[in-house]
């Protein structure tokens, strides 16, 4: 990280239901150095105990903060109606009372962690910058040498919703409806995103703020797996009732969108993901919503979203009842 800084350079880390990803930006000819110490950190990490104290004093102030972080409360929530696998509900965010009573099994822990899945079986590298596919071919043939082979992931476990999927929520302000349904992968979710954003007239949210029912929207990624993803539609409203209806109605309008309609707003959707950083787009390409393949099934897509389970999530300004401890929050 200190290396990237004084490169003058970007870096972040993100931590999934089922990933890990490091993400660094520097200069183009500072490219092959920096993936070089980025194979130095994953493949041989020291795991010193006092590097690892320090790492739980920072997920500890990170857990603190995420307690009083509303949004962080309100997705946890949302999770708390998945019934299985139970590791989905069991663990979200650590803390210092999970992780620093007895600090040799943690480090232990920590070794056996990396030895399973920091192999090449289990690794993805993304690259991207102005070289020529061949240069960057060997800088990913560089990062790769060393690597042990290891053992594929194994498949991921069936995700499946509980018995009660339509949720409230007290808060205090900022009343917000999320409705969260289960699909299956599909590059046509970027096209749905730039449908979900467009604020011309005649748009979902033009007419959702013409009536005052909602003001702002976002669509985010809940899970994703190889094959399924939990997507979050969240609009800020004081009527959820009324605006969950407005959905199912512009999804069955969205299944009469004619392929010129479509492909309009791909081209959109290419024109919004040009427009961000190298590294946005990269945390884009890995796990957001870059621009895929050309429309194709969209109606069918919006057919099976609009069929799909789903949870519902109405945090509404009310006085609170009783208190659900989500794990990790």
């Amino acid at each position: 990280m200190g290396w990237v800084q004084r490169q003058g350079g970007s870096v972040n880390a993100t931590t999934l239901a089922r990933h890990s990803a490091f993400f660094f930006e520097v200069a183009a000819d500072a490219l092959a150095d920096g993936v070089a110490r980025l194979q130095e950190m994953l493949q041989a990490p020291l795991l010193l105990r006092e590097d690892i104290q320090r790492e739980v004093a920072v997920i500890d102030a990170e857990y603190r903060l995420i307690q009083q972080h509303e949004p962080s409360r309100r997705e946890a929530a949302v999770r708390h109606a998945a019934s299985a696998p139970a590791a989905f509900r069991r663990f979200q965010v650590g803390s210092a009372d999970a992780l620093a009573g007895d600090l040799a099994a943690l480090q232990a822990a920590l070794g056996d962690f990396h030895r399973t899945h920091y192999v090449a079986r289990r690794m993805q590298l993304w690259l991207q910058g102005p070289q020529s596919l061949e240069a960057l071919g060997e800088l990913a043939a560089r990062f790769a040498a060393g690597l042990v082979a290891g053992e594929p992931p194994p498949p991921a476990p069936p995700l499946r919703l509980g018995e009660f999927t339509a949720l409230q929520l007290a808060v205090s302000s900022q009343p917000a409806l999320w409705r969260c349904p289960l699909i299956a992968l599909s590059d046509n979710v970027t096209l749905l995103r730039e449908f979900l954003l467009d604020e011309a007239p005649g748009s979902l949210m033009a007419g959702l703020r013409q009536r005052r029912l909602a003001g702002d929207v976002a669509l985010n990624w809940l899970y994703q797996d190889r094959h399924l993803g939990w997507l979050a539609l969240v609009f800020a409203s004081d009527r959820p009732e009324e605006v969950d209806r407005q959905i199912t109605h512009w999804l069955q309008a969205l299944q009469q969108t004619t392929p010129e309609q479509q492909l309009h707003y791909y081209q959109l959707s290419r024109r919004r993901f040009q427009a961000l950083s190298p590294l946005d787009q990269l945390r884009q390409r890995a796990f957001g919503f870059a621009p895929g393949a050309p429309p194709a099934g969209f109606a069918d897509f919006c057919a099976a979203l609009q069929a799909a389970p789903s949870v519902s999530l109405a945090c509404q300004t009310v006085s609170p009842g009783g208190v659900c401890c989500h794990p990790g929050l």
